[in-house]
């Protein structure tokens, strides 16, 4: 009953959240256009931004945690290739490389447009907080009775001992703060709700996900299974 009143919490508050942020974006953009470029109001617009995208994320983690939506036979290998070529121009702005291993004919019965996003969220974490100058690699196979998964980036070898314990999933758990801010175009990881909501993607499709950090070869793989039947 607790869990369930949170997650109804959750979503009445982002519902309650979009209207001010709204209006106040359109306040402030009317102000710009009176007053011209200024400082405080680019940043008073910028935050509000952020806030946008916060409610945006708490409404997403809502829908995904209820269970309700709909399901059919999606294509992942197609979903998959589509989001690593859209990720390509975001990793070349980051002297990054994304390289795609993606097999063909992978189906699974889930929700696209949630599928879409969670290969979106890791792709993103890894372009975000990976070590720059290096390969993230993406690849799709399918895994005994399930589609597998897998992004894997490397990190800086002082990044290792602060993920070791680092509770990934855990709602409001941010990455590197230097990096993060860093990244202003990829606004997710500005809260800590990616992974959170990947997680309940993940489990709203009956797969699960986990995460390896590799010390030697200062490196991290998140690794998803989706059931194919």
């Amino acid at each position: 009953r607790a869990y369930e009143a949170q997650r109804r919490f959750i979503s009445d508050a982002g519902h309650e959240l979009k209207t001010p942020v709204a209006v106040m974006e359109a306040n402030a953009e009317l102000l710009q256009r009176e007053v011209g470029d200024n400082p405080w109001l680019a940043n008073i617009r910028h935050e509000n931004e952020q806030m946008g995208v916060l409610v945006t994320q708490l409404l997403e983690l809502a829908r995904t945690e209820s269970n309700a939506m709909t399901r059919e036979k999606v294509d992942l290998s197609h979903l998959v290739e589509a989001e690593c070529l859209s990720h390509e121009p975001v990793a070349f702005e980051r002297d990054m490389q994304l390289e795609g291993k993606i097999s063909d004919g992978v189906e699974v019965k889930g929700n696209a447009p949630e599928l879409s996003r969670l290969v979106a969220i890791l792709l993103d974490n890894a372009i975000s907080h990976g070590a720059a100058n290096t390969t993230v690699e993406l690849s799709l196979a399918h895994a005994g009775a399930s589609a597998q998964i897998s992004v894997s980036n490397a990190i800086e070898p002082e990044d290792t001992e602060r993920l070791k314990d680092a509770r990934l999933f855990e709602r409001f758990m941010r990455g590197d703060e230097a990096r993060t801010n860093e990244a202003t175009d990829n606004a997710s990881s500005h809260y800590g709700l990616g992974l959170a909501i990947a997680q309940s993607i993940v489990n709203a499709h009956g797969g699960t996900i986990d995460v390896n950090l590799n010390e030697q070869a200062p490196s991290i793989t998140f690794t998803v299974r989706i059931p194919t039947k």
